[in-house]
């Protein structure tokens, strides 16, 4: 997809939205560590379960759903 929006910006002669790049920075599988907060700051990850039943719950209250 990224080469085929670099190839119709050079048609058009604008900046592509997304190019070959972009699009494989995005579909890559980034991996992230929280040690370095968890050490620092006391940080404890939370349960993604949880996590989501907070949001929905907010959610809900606040009418946006």
């Amino acid at each position: 997809m990224g080469r085929l929006f670099h190839w119709w910006s050079s048609i058009i002669r604008k900046e592509p939205d997304l190019t070959p790049e972009k699009a494989m920075l995005v579909s890559s599988e980034l991996v992230c560590s929280s040690q370095k907060a968890t050490d620092g700051l006391d940080y404890c990850p939370g349960i993604l379960i949880f996590m989501l039943r907070d949001c929905y719950q907010w959610l809900i209250h606040e009418k946006l759903i």
